[in-house]
């Protein structure tokens, strides 16, 4: 993923308009977002607004794989080798202007095993918003 300049900010993000892709989803989970944002990426791309399309194109990646409860081996992996330092610090940038926990958790799972930025505050925030979002979920129908 190429790098920007100058490097994207909290601005770009709440500009992007991401959180419509939240508000308009039915399953409030990464693997639902995934695609919306790809395609909001794609978007961007056409109409040649390459800030918004590389927030999307973060954004895809955070809610790209699925993390398994026995390793995070392969879940770290998949982010060290596509996230740069600077889209990590973009994410420590934005990662308190998440409002979904789920969102959140991921944003800050990545930091916390990434670079562990802020290690023990984003893993404190990687665990609760997980259990958030896992309440919220139970209730769900499926």
């Amino acid at each position: 993923m190429p790098l920007i300049n100058p490097p994207l900010t909290k601005e770009d993000f709440i500009n992007s308009r991401w959180q419509d892709v939240l508000n308009s989803s039915e399953r409030k989970e990464c693997s639902a977002y995934n695609r919306v944002f790809w395609n909001k990426a794609q978007e961007a791309k056409e109409a040649g607004n390459f800030r918004e399309q590389f927030v999307f194109e973060i954004l895809v990646v955070v809610t790209d794989a699925a993390i398994q409860p026995r390793s995070n081996e392969k879940f770290l992996a998949k982010f060290v080798e596509r996230l740069t330092d600077e889209h990590l610090d973009f994410l420590a940038e934005i990662v308190g202007e998440v409002s979904d926990p789920e969102l959140q958790a991921r944003i800050a799972d990545i930091l916390w095993t990434s670079k562990r930025r802020d290690s023990y505050k984003m893993a404190q925030l990687a665990v609760t918003d997980y259990l958030k979002s896992a309440a919220e979920l139970e209730y769900l129908e499926n």
